[in-house]
This record gives structure tokens, C-alpha cells and sequence, in this order.
């Protein structure tokens, strides 16, 4: 299990080095996430809701009806979510 802050600094890095990924929950929790992250669905999707609620991602629904999550914000941004964003996760929903 991985804690929040944690898991939303490994979703925010690979958004920063991959701006055009594009993926569902399900493609995220498995293509996204470096080695070693043992995470639930539930921790991904509220690290994405996280994520989406603070504009950092988009979530889109495909003509197949599955939502698709997207980086929609800047370089910086993600950097503050990686280095000293962190602390500011801790317990948010």
C-alpha cells in the first residue's frame, strides 16, 4: 500500500515525463506507476480524484464510455506536487 502523498507524486511524475499519456484508472494502475508501488484500485482513484479536483488532471469519457485521465496542467506545477507539494496531501480527500 502507498500512502497519498506518495502515490500522487509518482502519478504527477510520470505526467511530467510522459505529457501526452493518456490512460483509464485500470491502464494508470498498471502502466504508470514505477516498480515496487503496491497500491489498490481505491488509492488510485482517489489520487486521481485528488488530482482532478486540483486541476492538475482531466478526466474524459471515451466514446467506449470509460474515463480517460490526462495531465492538464504546467512543467511547474507537477514539479511543486513532486518536491514540496507533499506535505499538503497528507489526510486531503
Amino acid at each position: 500500500m502507498s500512502d497519498p502523498p506518495t502515490l500522487v507524486s509518482a502519478l504527477a511524475r510520470y505526467m511530467r515525463d510522459h505529457p501526452h499519456a493518456r490512460d483509464s484508472a485500470e491502464g494508470i494502475h498498471r502502466w504508470w506507476l514505477p516498480d515496487g508501488h503496491t497500491v489498490t484500485a481505491e488509492e488510485i482513484e482517489k489520487a486521481l480524484n485528488w488530482m482532478t479536483h486540483h486541476k492538475l488532471v482531466a478526466a474524459t469519457v471515451a466514446a467506449d464510455g470509460r474515463v480517460r485521465f490526462s495531465r492538464a496542467t504546467s512543467d511547474a506545477q507537477l514539479d511543486a506536487v513532486i518536491t514540496s507539494g507533499n506535505d499538503k496531501l497528507a489526510g486531503a480527500s
